[in-house]
């Protein structure tokens, strides 16, 4: 209904342009009173579907019943409109020469065309409208004996209803698939917009868990390293105190069994605030030979208790990235290189690859078998088998925190590895342009 409405005032516009025609044509050679009543008659009925659009666009229905109300008062205009078509054949037929009649018959088929577009939805509407038109147009002409070929004529307007009826179901039927189609749409459009609504709470009640457990993670941190930080404390009191070797190897485990747990609720606090969007990347000016020289200050050690050779190579280059960030993921991968790496030794190489910097950790490891390379950066994974049970620490939670921390600094964490050979973890920095200092090795 609303698409015809809309249709409204083309509709109106041919009514009058056809009343015109008419009065141009036969205005001279038909009664003046017949005329005169039969435009009356259709000025009318014009003037009641003008008033009937115009209170569709002012209210419109307001429910169904109402709407069915509609269409029927639309109906019941457009079947008078057929029946003024209908009497104009019988009233003005033959009056005046060949042409006005030819203009006639021009403008009834014309009005029986528009319908097509106007009445497909509404078969039986349109069945009753071109029956009043045509049907009439069909009778006027087999009955006019004084027309060369009126029956082969009749015929001809026949069919052309059977034309129009055709094109009518065309219409129609591609009309209701539309209609239904849209109608589909509608639904599935709401639909979306109840599950986006959906997932917009899941999501506003998973960043409010999410924040939950950051705080309760920063509180557990906070409140079991208290007693963690009391615990060292004692322990280092008592390997200030001299023991018997039993003793003394006691408060050894116990030393490294504090350093451990500290290290985990660290690891855990990391992964909880990355998850959470807690960590923002401040990329700055990054120098690489300061931060090898802290990473060496702090590995040293670890490398030369286990007779490992530890090397930095490309310290005079400089990055843009965040110092903080880059430096974790450093210290975690050489944490994981030394822990892994039994014989030979461990490499921090920097080198320009086209317009980025290339940041790689190799080592002579045991290495990572190639079924367990596309879960290394998994949360809780941990290869077994390849190091004694003893020999691994953590929950595996280190390579989960590189990964994210790669994807805040904008470089995806890449690995290579041959088990009895060693690994190389990779990850690529924007290069800051003019700042090389001389390339130096730092060996241990």
């Amino acid at each position: 209904m609303r698409a015809l409405y809309r249709q409204a005032p083309a509709m109106l516009v041919g009514d009058a342009f056809g009343l015109g025609l008419v009065l141009m044509a036969f205005g001279g050679y038909s009664s003046r009173r017949v005329l005169l009543a039969w435009v009356g008659a259709f000025s009318i009925v014009w003037a009641l579907r003008l008033l009937h659009y115009l209170r569709w666009t002012r209210r419109g229905p307001a429910d169904e019943q109402r709407l069915h109300a509609w269409r029927r008062s639309w109906g019941l205009l457009v079947l008078v409109h057929g029946a003024l078509w209908a009497a104009a054949v019988w009233l003005f037929w033959g009056r005046g020469p060949l042409a006005h009649t030819t203009v006639l018959l021009l403008v009834l088929y014309s009005f029986c065309l528009a319908s097509v577009q106007l009445l497909a939805s509404q078969r039986g509407l349109f069945l009753a409208y071109n029956g009043l038109v045509l049907g009439a147009t069909v009778l006027r002409v087999a009955s006019d004996d004084s027309l060369d070929g009126h029956l082969e004529l009749a015929a001809v307007v026949a069919s052309l209803f059977v034309v129009t009826w055709v094109m009518a179901r065309a219409h129609g039927s591609a009309l209701h698939e539309a209609i239904r189609l849209k109608a589909r749409t509608d639904e599935l459009a709401g639909q979306l917009r109840v599950e986006k609504a959906e997932a917009e709470a899941a999501r506003r009640a998973a960043e409010a868990a999410s924040r939950a457990k950051t705080q309760f993670f920063a509180a557990a941190s906070h409140d079991l390293r208290q007693p963690l930080h009391a615990m060292s404390l004692y322990v280092e009191a008592l390997q200030q105190r001299p023991h018997e070797p039993e003793v003394a190897a006691l408060v050894q485990g116990v030393d490294a069994s504090v350093r451990a747990l500290d290290e985990l609720f660290g690891e855990l606090l990391d992964l909880t605030r990355l998850d959470s969007g807690g960590i923002e990347p401040r990329p700055r000016p990054l120098a690489m030979q300061p931060l090898f020289a802290r990473l060496r200050l702090h590995f040293e050690p670890l490398a030369e208790h286990k007779r490992l050779v530890l090397r930095f190579h490309g310290a005079q280059h400089a990055a843009f990235a965040d110092p903080v960030l880059v430096e974790r993921v450093l210290h975690n991968l050489l944490g994981n290189a030394i822990r892994y790496t039994e014989h030979g030794g461990v490499l921090v190489a920097c080198r320009r690859r086209g317009g980025r910097l290339l940041l790689q950790v190799w080592d002579t490891g045991v290495g990572i078998d190639a079924q367990h390379l596309p879960r290394v950066f998994d949360e809780f994974f941990q290869v077994r088998g390849m190091v004694p049970a003893l020999q691994r620490r953590g929950l595996g939670l280190g390579l989960a925190i590189v990964r994210r921390l790669g994807v805040l600094i904008g470089s995806e964490v890449r690995v290579c590895s041959r088990p009895g050979r060693g690994s190389v973890f990779s990850l690529s920095l924007p290069l800051r342009q003019g700042a090389a200092l001389p390339e130096q090795t730092e060996k241990v």
